[in-house]
């Protein structure tokens, strides 16, 4: 069971990058079947919620370029 979490918070994350998908529609790919599970499951692995990854991840690509 914890693979599958990996693998999903791996494909959550590059997910995340897209600025085109919202926080659910990316939950539902990776296979959950509420924001709110998906959220939680984010946070139980990274220490944060996705949304907040997404933040700090677009401020970082903007600094950098």
């Amino acid at each position: 069971m914890k693979y599958l979490t990996n693998y999903r918070m791996q494909k959550a994350v590059e997910l995340l990058h897209d600025e085109n998908l919202t926080v659910k529609e990316i939950a539902v790919l990776v296979g959950y079947d509420s924001e709110v599970a998906f959220n939680q499951a984010f946070k139980r692995s990274y220490g944060f919620p996705p949304g907040v990854f997404r933040r700090a991840s677009i401020s970082t690509l903007l600094r950098n370029s």
